[in-house]
């Protein structure tokens, strides 16, 4: 999030002590811990990057359709 230099962040993963140290370093963030599919989040983004998710996911067609 922080190399785009996004005015708005969020950033997902599974592991709660990746969560942690990204909310230490980067405080100006949103970070949840957990899936995709968990997080509940209406907003509208600019832009989506995905690191590492579409290995992960079972439909990935269906994944991108269902983001704004």
């Amino acid at each position: 999030l922080n190399a785009v230099k996004a005015s708005y962040g969020v950033g997902i993963d599974t592991d709660p002590a990746v969560i942690n140290e990204a909310k230490a370093t980067y405080p100006r963030y949103h970070f949840y811990a957990g899936t995709l599919a968990d997080l509940l989040i209406k907003d509208t983004f600019d832009y989506i990057v995905l690191s590492s998710i579409t290995m992960d996911c079972y439909d990935v067609q269906a994944l991108l359709e269902s983001l704004k």
